[in-house]
């Protein structure tokens, strides 16, 4: 369950930058 909530945070956190238009994937990774 936490697992998932998690997901959904970084999900979430990942479309808003992309929304930001900064570099996303290079934030995330």
């Amino acid at each position: 369950m936490l697992c998932l909530l998690r997901m959904l945070v970084l999900i979430h956190c990942h479309h808003y930058h992309l929304k930001r238009g900064q570099k996303s994937a290079d934030y995330i990774h």
